[in-house]
């Protein structure tokens, strides 16, 4: 059959077997008899289509002339039109559902549908404080069987909902004597840039750093690595352009880096939010990956160069060491400490600078901001730079309090510059002019921000970025990965992220060359945690809270318990943590002309073609 085999049904009679390939966008019909493939029929909303609608359940009618089928990535059932005896069929509309639909079953007139996200991360547990971006609460839904008239509604509903005409428009051809310009029209059209870095960083939202930047849509109570600890954030920010409508598609690391590399996340990964029973995923599952592949997937596939720097990689070091050994080692310039790479995929370690690590807290930002940076120096030298590079700095994801450890606001520190850092040493490299650098965060982590706990931030830095505006178009990480392959003449792979629309209000037709000068650190680096039976009662609270955590290994902690241990190590003990501010309670969507359903809503659906809502 095809990719990820996911759903099954059997006809009636008994004699054909339905496969529902999640991985491969398609049906597979058996000879039960034969035990052969008899039919394999794509069930896209189009079939010029890319790869994305993930069909991972399947349903016959009990008569058998009719085949159900749940499509994740459209949040649709196809229809599909039996004859035959069961062996052959014709999709023949579709049918709206809620968020990701994963079974489907008929019984009469009646389908009825689970829904695997359902309204997302909402689902309270009884003793438990806070939210926990596991805890989804899922839908079943009653939908009665449509006749032929209903059904075309309905399929123009999906495709108006699924973005199917965006999706086409985002594969139309190239015209030919086009301008380059920052972001092309067209796929395959010339760009002013050759050279795309992205640098994915660990788990903050929006409010979190930018609260208190008066010029967004912030909320300073709510800012807890404000400008005097992340001052190259804010700068970069500030100079260029601040996106205050930027969200992760993501909410944990598992389905974050999938989202950022990927710009999509197959059934398998979401079906394992029930318990990661196989793999906690950080790469190095393939079941998890998509068939579209990974974005220097299809860079490499255009014939362009890429150059990774530390994503998907366990980094370890020889010998064992913590935080405040390997930064000795690295500030003194003795070298003792050497670092061993662990990356599972085999095609990105190809391209993997060897010296560069990836996860472990315990190794600086600075230190692998200098790596990439003596890369850099060679780069010029040569005269050559990949088009696409790819860095990671995981290190404002933070440790928490626990003893031994930096303090949050060190680590974060420490983040910040590094990314000052790099920037300024690409701004002042003999590439600048043809580069485009765009910042994100894996995923928020159930953070806390006054508009929805989605919201995070996203920084592009560019000659032809806007200087000190403000850009409030609804944007997400399927828009940063849509925008680089579009500058990359990089044709869609999927249509998750065909989708999504590109970043083209950040950029003018002007160039500015000014570049980035690094600002100093405000907040020591390898500033420690104190012991906790030294520390005040309170205090000495989450200090031991933090200890309990396993922060080793990517969101192995409570991602509740980790956000008030770093809230109260800045904001104080006693200030109250904002719970009602964390995770997706979206409530702050409705001035953006945004809504989030609440838990068990049913949310009306009007069919008139000339309704705006």
């Amino acid at each position: 059959v095809g990719l990820s085999p996911t759903g099954l049904a059997l006809h009636p009679g008994g004699k054909v077997l339905y496969v529902a390939n999640a991985n491969s966008d398609t049906v597979s019909f058996i000879d039960t008899e034969t035990n052969e493939v008899i039919k394999t029929l794509v069930v896209r909303p189009d079939e010029r289509l890319p790869f994305g609608s993930m069909p991972n359940g399947v349903a016959v009618s009990e008569d058998g002339k009719m085949l159900y089928v749940s499509n994740a990535g459209n949040n649709a059932l196809a229809v599909v039109k039996l004859s035959g005896k069961g062996r052959e069929g014709s999709v023949r509309g579709f049918i709206p559902t809620g968020w990701y639909p994963g079974a489907i079953i008929n019984k009469g007139d009646w389908l009825y549908n689970a829904c695997i996200k359902g309204v997302g991360s909402r689902t309270k547990r009884p003793g438990r404080k806070g939210w926990n971006s596991h805890w989804h609460r899922g839908t079943v839904s009653r939908i009665r069987v449509p006749n032929r008239e209903e059904l075309k509604k309905y399929t123009v509903r999906v495709l108006t909902d699924a973005r199917i005409p965006q999706v086409l428009q985002a594969m139309d051809r190239a015209r030919n004597d086009v301008k380059p310009v920052p972001v092309p029209e067209k796929n395959g059209e010339p760009s002013v840039f050759e050279h795309v870095v992205y640098i994915i960083k660990e788990n903050r939202t929006y409010d979190q750093l930018f609260g208190d930047m008066e010029k967004g849509n912030n909320d300073p109570d709510l800012c807890t690595f404000g400008k005097d600890i992340t001052p190259n954030h804010h700068a970069l920010a500030e100079q260029f352009v601040l996106l205050d409508n930027y969200y992760c598609n993501g909410v944990l690391s598992a389905d974050g880096h999938s989202w950022a590399t990927e710009g999509n996340v197959t059934p398998y990964l979401e079906r394992s939010f029930g318990g990661f029973s196989r793999s906690y995923t950080f790469g190095d599952d393939p079941l998890t990956y998509s068939s579209s592949g990974f974005i220097w997937d299809h860079v490499l596939a255009q014939g362009l160069s890429f150059r990774n720097y530390g994503e998907f990689d366990y980094a370890t070091t020889v010998p064992d060491a913590d935080y405040a050994a390997i930064y000795k080692d690295f500030t003194e310039g003795t070298h003792k400490i050497k670092r061993r790479q662990r990356i599972g995929v085999e095609n990105l370690r190809h391209y993997t600078c060897p010296d560069y690590p990836g996860w472990n807290m315990n190794i600086p930002d600075v230190l692998r901001a200098n790596v990439f940076i003596n890369e850099l120096k060679q780069f010029e030298e040569e005269k050559t730079f990949p088009n696409l590079v790819i860095i990671y700095l995981p290190d404002d994801h933070t440790s928490g309090t626990s003893p031994g450890h930096p303090t949050p606001r060190s680590l974060v520190a420490d983040n910040d510059l590094a990314l000052g850092r790099i920037v300024e040493a690409i701004t002042h490299s003999s590439f600048w002019a043809r580069t485009c650098i765009f910042v994100i965060e894996d995923d928020p982590q159930n953070g806390y921000d006054h508009v929805d706990g989605h919201r995070s931030i996203c920084l592009v830095v560019s000659p032809y970025t806007k200087r000190g505006e403000v850009v409030s178009d609804f944007y997400n990480q399927t828009s940063v990965m849509h925008t680089m392959e579009r500058i990359l003449g990089v044709p869609v792979y999927n249509q998750l992220y065909a989708m999504a629309p590109v970043m083209s209000s950040c950029f003018t037709k002007e160039a500015d060359l000014t570049p980035f000068q690094c600002l100093p650190n405000k907040v020591p680096l390898a500033e420690m945690n104190p012991v906790a039976e030294l520390l005040p009662e309170k205090e000495r609270y989450w200090a031991l809270q933090s200890e309990a955590l396993k922060l080793d290994i990517p969101d192995q902690a409570d991602e509740d318990t980790l956000n008030r241990i770093l809230w109260h190590s800045v904001k104080g003990v006693d200030t109250p943590y904002p719970a009602e501010f964390a995770g997706a309670h979206g409530k702050g969507l409705a001035p953006l002309h945004l809504r989030l359903a609440g838990p068990g809503e049913s949310v009306e659906v009007d069919f008139d073609e000339d309704d705006d809502d």
